[in-house]
């Protein structure tokens, strides 16, 4: 078709013939790049290309992250589209996905396009860090990825002792245990993958029940030179020696279970066990995984003191509404709510948070589902009574004056 538009097709009836029907659908220009990675306070350009490939301008670019409660964690995008990403002090998750959205006129029409930038922490991540595979004769294996944000090589190495065999492949790699895995209740081990940064994998490999109970069990964000203090179940074998050690991972415990994490940035989470010992024999054991993050949470809210569901415009105080049971008419709805400050400071519900309300059924207690955009609104054969749509359709909305 002329100008590049493209016939999108809503529905075929087969009946008697062949019957379309269809809508022009005009061609749209993209941002370029649609989807990149960068690290925490890097910048990256963008640009709006049209179907032809060539650079048009830009009226208005917007930067939304999806995540963030601050307009900080959003970064910020210049007038000629360059993004600059929060700074690693600001960012406060360990990545981020930011929606980049570019205005452009065509025709006289202003259009909007848009890309997905994912910004992250750490030029390397290692997943996963941490696995519990039970020992026996049927061990499972354990697949391990790394992803960079460079085309370095990774090499793949196991730490210490050895308790199985590992494949690698790029940057993926394949641990097995075997046989020398099954001589204690507990054993653990250390595989390290060397690219753009040091990343350290814990395969547990778990022959008996881990009857010593460790709190806490899980820590998130251990800093550096932040100690952690881990308390072990006194009640269980009472008087008997405990010993503490770091079996994955980086760090150190002191024998009181107070960890100290590593100086150096490793992308790993370390793995401390204590052991209750008698005459040198293991009598019981348990552990506990700790994040090893420089990250900083992002503050946030807490509770909300407003959260209201009206019908602008309606009767009852905007409290209810009438609409046609066609299918097709629809009844606008308005959701305000408002957080508490925490210590002085405003923080707003992420796009997250916001895109995750759901109007309910109020007798089956079900999400009500989405309209099909192709058909604007529910056909005679459908089995659901109510669905919602984010869009208006053309057709009258209820309660319009």
């Amino acid at each position: 078709f002329t100008g590049g538009d493209t016939f999108a097709v809503l529905e075929r009836d087969r009946h008697e013939g062949l019957l379309v029907f269809s809508i022009l659908r005009a061609a749209q220009a993209s941002v370029v790049p649609a989807f990149t990675t960068i690290k925490a306070g890097q910048t990256q350009r963008f640009s709006v290309h049209n179907e032809q490939g060539q650079i048009i301008a830009a009226t208005k670019w917007t930067a939304v992250s999806l995540q963030s409660h601050t307009d900080a964690g959003h970064g910020s995008i210049s007038n000629d589209g360059v993004y600059t990403a929060p700074d690693p002090e600001t960012i406060g998750h360990d990545s981020l996905r930011v929606v980049i959205t570019a205005t452009y006129n065509e025709s006289g029409v202003t259009r909007t396009a848009s890309a997905l930038l994912s910004v992250v922490f750490e030029s390397m991540e290692l997943a996963p860090r941490v696995t519990v595979v039970a020992g026996g004769d049927f061990l499972q294996p354990v697949s391990l990825n790394v992803s960079t944000l460079d085309a370095r090589p990774v090499r793949w190495a196991l730490r210490g002792t050895e308790y199985g065999q590992f494949s690698e492949n790029g940057h993926a790699g394949l641990f097995v245990a075997d046989a020398r895995s099954g001589k204690k209740a507990l054993v653990a081990q250390q595989i390290e993958a060397h690219g753009s940064e040091i990343g350290v994998a814990t395969v547990l490999i778990a022959n008996g029940q881990q009857m010593l109970r460790i709190e806490p069990a899980f820590v998130p964000r251990a800093r550096k030179s932040q100690a952690v203090q881990l308390n072990e179940d006194s009640t269980l074998l009472p008087g008997l020696r405990r010993r503490w050690k770091v079996i994955g991972g980086e760090g150190t415990v002191d024998q009181q279970g107070r960890f100290m994490p590593p100086d150096r940035s490793v992308v790993a989470s370390s793995v401390v066990s204590c052991e209750v010992v008698n005459n040198s024999v293991v009598l019981a054991s348990g552990y506990s995984v700790i994040e090893l993050s420089q990250v900083y949470d992002e503050p946030g809210w807490e509770e909300l003191s407003m959260f209201t569901v009206t019908l602008p415009g309606s009767a009852d105080n905007q409290r209810s509404g009438n609409l046609y049971p066609n299918g097709y008419q629809q009844v606008r709805l308005q959701i305000k709510t408002q957080a508490i400050a925490v210590d002085g400071n405003d923080y707003t519900l992420s796009v997250t948070e916001r895109a995750s309300m759901r109007l309910v059924d109020n007798d089956t207690r079900q999400n009500l589902e989405s309209v099909n955009p192709s058909i604007e609104g529910i056909a005679e054969e459908d089995d659901q009574a109510w669905r919602v749509s984010l869009q208006r359709n053309r057709f009258e909305l209820a309660g319009a004056a």
